[in-house]
């Protein structure tokens, strides 16, 4: 990992800023740029748990505690984000107190046991390459459950939306997010939970192909932004509604 994990990390934060500055007021846009800012969160903490190079004297955790604040967030921001996508409104029809409450309160909870060592305990270093270390405990499958769970629903959601709209335009977005969301599903669970868990670390370039996949991702999500706001969502019917 070299300059260009930098320039991933500030490209999440940037397309973030972008999309805020752009439409601030659209639910949407703001839900996705929440979205792309845990994964600028999440790969600024990378780039430091694998420059051991440059940190061999600073324990890894410490940064990956750091990164907790973006991956183990995002699956609620991008569920929040695909509710208001597809103009979802079920959930949104709760308080905002209530409906906060049940997005987060899970990320909140394995963010507080992860600084506490119990998801993601450390890290093996084989070579060049760094792989997590899982806590093997309730916590670690706990987060799977979650992670799976929501992203599950957000797919679910997209995939629903694509085959129920009638605008052709509408249809077209919602694939390219759909198309990216699994693209980096597969990559983020295969590299980042099956390897570890199958004791597979001598994969070489793992944590790049992740970052790469991630950008996909984001770019994918923006690319559908930057010319249409889907199912003609306003300011207030994603909350109002």
């Amino acid at each position: 990992m070299g300059v260009s994990s930098y320039i991933f990390a500030f490209t999440y934060l940037g397309l973030a800023l972008y999309l805020f500055i752009n439409n601030w007021k659209s639910p949407v846009h703001r839900t996705a740029a929440y979205f792309l800012l845990c994964l600028g969160v999440w790969s600024l903490g990378d780039i430091f748990v694998y420059a051991s190079r440059l940190f061999e004297s600073i324990d890894k955790i410490h940064f990956a505690n750091i990164s907790a604040l973006g991956c183990l967030s995002f699956p609620s921001f991008f569920l929040l984000f695909t509710l208001a996508f597809t103009g979802k409104k079920t959930l949104m029809r709760m308080s905002k107190a209530v409906s906060s409450m049940l997005l987060f309160m899970f990320p909140l909870v394995f963010i507080y046991k992860q600084w506490e060592s119990v998801i993601l305990s450390g890290f093996i270093s084989p070579g060049m390459n760094t792989a997590n270390l899982w806590s093997d405990t309730i916590w670690q499958y706990s987060f799977y459950i979650y992670y799976l769970s929501f992203m599950g629903q957000s797919l679910y959601l997209l995939l629903d939306y694509i085959e129920k709209t009638s605008d052709a335009n509408s249809k077209k977005q919602a694939k390219i997010i759909a198309i990216s969301t699994i693209f980096a599903i597969l990559s983020v669970s295969f590299l980042n939970i099956l390897i570890p868990e199958w004791h597979m670390s001598q994969v070489t370039k793992a944590s790049d192909i992740v970052i790469l996949s991630m950008l996909v991702w984001a770019f994918g999500i923006f690319a559908a932004l930057r010319r249409h706001n889907p199912a003609g969502i306003t300011p207030s019917s994603c909350w109002n509604g």
